[in-house]
Formats: C-alpha cells, sequence, structure tokens
C-alpha cells in the first residue's frame, strides 16, 4: 500500500550526498522526501527510509504524463509482490529529480576516503545530465519502499563498467554534513532480468535508528535505462525486484 512520505531536507541532502554510485536512482537514499505538488519538502520529526511516493489523488492504474508512449506502457498497472506501483505526476518527478541535483551541489559536505566523493559525483552528473525525460512509480510494501524508473536516453548516461570500477574503488564510505555522517558500504550482486544488460548493486547504511538495506537493479534496452529500487530495514532476497525489472524491460 502507498503512503506519503517525508523528512527534513537536511537529512534528505545528506543521504542524497551518500549514494553509492546512482544519486538518480535514489538507489542509496537512505532519507528522502516525496516530491510535493508545490516541489517543497516537508519536515518530519520521524526520520524514514523513503522514496518518492505517490500524491493521495494519483490512482495505480495511471499512466506516466512524462515520457514517450512505451514508457507510459511499462509502467502502467505494476505489482510488486501483489501490491500496486503508482505512478508519478511530473511535478512530483521534477521535483525529486531536481533534490538530486541540489543534492550534489551542497556546500561542505566531505567523503572519507576523498577519492570516492569525485567519482562519485562525476557519475551522478553524467548520469542525472540524461534524465530530462524521466517518469516513476512507486509503492510501499510491508513497509519496505518501491521504485520504478524508466528513463528514455538514460542508458548513453551510464557505463556499467565505470559503476563497476566506483564500487570496487569504494567498498565503504562515510559522507560527512551538517553535522550528521553516513558510513555505506556498497556491493555488486548477480541480476537475471531479461534486458540487454543489467547491473546489481546493494548498499547498507548505517543509522541512527539502525541498519537500511537499499537494492538496486539497473538495466538497459536500447538507449532506455529501466532502474527499480528496495530500501528496506532487512537484508532480503531480490527475486521479486528482478522480476519487476524484467516486467518492466520486456514492455519496451
Amino acid at each position: 500500500m502507498s503512503r506519503t512520505l517525508s523528512t527534513s531536507a537536511r537529512n534528505r541532502t545528506l543521504a542524497a550526498l551518500a549514494a553509492a554510485a546512482l544519486a538518480i536512482t535514489g538507489c542509496s537514499q537512505a532519507e528522502t522526501t516525496k516530491p510535493s505538488p508545490d516541489a517543497s519538502a516537508t519536515t518530519s520529526q520521524e526520520a524514514t527510509t523513503a522514496t518518492p511516493a505517490p500524491t493521495e489523488s494519483a490512482t495505480t492504474s495511471a499512466a506516466p504524463t512524462q515520457g514517450s508512449p512505451d514508457t507510459a506502457k511499462a509502467l502502467a498497472d505494476l505489482t510488486y509482490r501483489g501490491e500496486p506501483l503508482t505512478a508519478l505526476p511530473p511535478v512530483q518527478v521534477d521535483a525529486y529529480v531536481e533534490s538530486l541535483r541540489s543534492a550534489l551541489r551542497t556546500e561542505g559536505a566531505t567523503f572519507e576516503p576523498e577519492v570516492c566523493g569525485k567519482l562519485n559525483t562525476e557519475l551522478n552528473e553524467k548520469l542525472i545530465a540524461h534524465t530530462s525525460d524521466l517518469s516513476l512509480a512507486a509503492g510501499e510494501v510491508d513497509g519496505a519502499q518501491v521504485v520504478a524508473q524508466v528513463s528514455p536516453g538514460g542508458a548513453d548516461g551510464i557505463d556499467f563498467g565505470n559503476v563497476t570500477d566506483v564500487i570496487t574503488k569504494c567498498p565503504q564510505f562515510t559522507v560527512s554534513a551538517h553535522g550528521q555522517s553516513i558510513t555505506s558500504a556498497v556491493s555488486l550482486i548477480p541480476t537475471s532480468i531479461a534486458a540487454d544488460s543489467s547491473l546489481g548493486q546493494h548498499v547498507t547504511q548505517e543509522l541512527p535508528k539502525g541498519t537500511v538495506h537499499v537494492y538496486t537493479m539497473l538495466a538497459k534496452v536500447g538507449s532506455t535505462l529501466v532502474t527499480t529500487v528496495l530500501t528496506t530495514t532487512e537484508d532480503t532476497d531480490i527475486a521479486d525486484l528482478e522480476e519487476l525489472t524484467s516486467t518492466i524491460a520486456t514492455r519496451l
């Protein structure tokens, strides 16, 4: 069941900066905000492991209004473990992408090791540059947040070899900003996805309220990039996330 989620802007920015490789996917954002219709972030006293959530007015069968007809078809009527994912309207998608761009521009953030900051920023900036026509669907299932993303042209903005290189060089790093720190451990995971090529990533973050696991599946279909993200407090099997990713990829 989907629900509206929100966190403080400061925590959102720090967690976005802690992205292991793919900020635009939200893959290691332990705390982020739901893009609201007015593109403003609301504040919550309760830190949550959140991904972009649909507004109350959105319906499960609503097709994305951004992206091509093929993109709309790919994200329509999706389910994860029997629960529906809801397409986000363009204003929420725009706010989500802008929050990620802003995170990369945050002053005062430091990485340890320092080289990991440079590698991640370069990778994220290139990927964000190829996501002008982004579509998203999202939902919450058994307390876990699920996001499905389709980006026409996005495959041109990411080289899986470069991602693998960054993860190999930075299997663990810490990001500090605004008096807070988040340590991320990153690993590649094998994937079995019906696509031209695919890559899986598992990020574990230690937060004050406990451990957060972020699983990301990336799949290329021609020049289109499919991304699915599962954010949960439990170490879990990824078979359902692989199935979701394959379902989207085979619709393109």
